[in-house]
């Protein structure tokens, strides 16, 4: 049976970050890192602790052809669970923000419309999430055997308490974090049982929750789930990537103008896993959908 080991990292924002669907430069930004960004960070943590290889990896695609993806493809499979909340707090509030651009575009006018100067410029939006000095959580379990065999050797908790303070930041590289404190533990069980509730400032899969017996605000967002293609550089058939990655979940929160997190308290479905790690400061409850 395979070993599991829960992170827990506490992090700052130094101004937000911005985290927007492959190729699509002028979009808005999700509200919340998604669970690919946070698995791109570890990936990028262990890269920077010397654990895994910085380069692209190089993995026959559905062609069978050879194909370059990202480093953090060879870790999903070992990742069970990646997941962020803002902490509660009066001092700041994230807020998502599009900027309006006005775009010269002349280089994908047609010929024949070249002349027609009204067309010449355009705008668009270019989507971030402000959050200044704003407090996060991260919660990573993992599949460290798993994890071990991909990096070459085996992994300690050491080793991974050092790539999560390797982390330096979510999203693009602009979007700086400081990571703080991190807890690691390995008093990690798992639960088919769903007669007892969870309560969270997670986000987790809706598909993960009893939605009718859900208690406390929050709102049903599309994120992107990490699978092996959403990885792969340049993929050829990028809009079908997306489209069929991004999963609806549950985010606790009231979100207006700003986002207030908040907690929430479910039943799990009958779909999902549940997760009670026992932390140095607290017990985090999760549940996850399955694979």
């Amino acid at each position: 049976m395979s070993k599991l080991v829960a992170l827990l990292l506490y992090g700052e924002f130094h101004w937000g970050f911005s985290v927007r669907f492959p190729l699509a430069s002028m979009s808005e930004s999700f509200p919340e890192p998604p669970p690919t960004t946070l698995v791109g960070a570890l990936a990028r943590g262990l890269a920077e602790a010397g654990l895994l290889s910085r380069t692209e990896l190089y993995l026959p695609g559905k062609s069978k052809e050879l194909a370059v993806y990202s480093n953090a493809a060879s870790i999903i499979n070992s990742v069970k669970v990646a997941t962020f909340c803002y902490e509660i707090s009066n001092k700041s509030m994230p807020v998502p923000y599009a900027d309006p651009l006005r775009l010269l575009r002349t280089l994908f006018i047609k010929e024949n419309n070249r002349a027609r100067r009204e067309m010449w410029f355009g705008f668009a939006k270019s989507g971030r999430t402000y959050a200044p000095a704003t407090k996060f959580k991260l919660l990573y379990i993992l599949d460290i055997d798993k994890l071990s065999e991909i990096c070459g050797s085996k992994v300690s908790t050491r080793d991974l308490v050092r790539a999560c303070f390797s982390i330096p930041c979510i999203g693009s590289k602009e979007g700086i974090v400081s990571i703080y404190r991190v807890e690691c533990s390995s008093n990690v069980r798992t639960y088919s049982s769903h007669a007892e509730t969870v309560r969270t400032q997670f986000y987790v899969p809706i598909d993960a929750v009893s939605i009718d017996t859900v208690r406390g605000d929050y709102v049903i967002v599309s994120l992107p789930y990490p699978v092996l293609e959403w990885y792969q550089v340049r993929a050829s058939n990028i809009n079908v990537v997306v489209a069929s990655s991004l999963r609806d979940f549950l985010v606790p929160c009231r979100q207006g103008v700003f986002i207030e997190p908040t907690y929430v308290e479910f039943y799990p479905s009958k779909e999902s896993t549940v997760y009670k790690c026992i932390m140095d400061s607290e017990h985090v409850t999760i549940a996850w959908s399955r694979p």
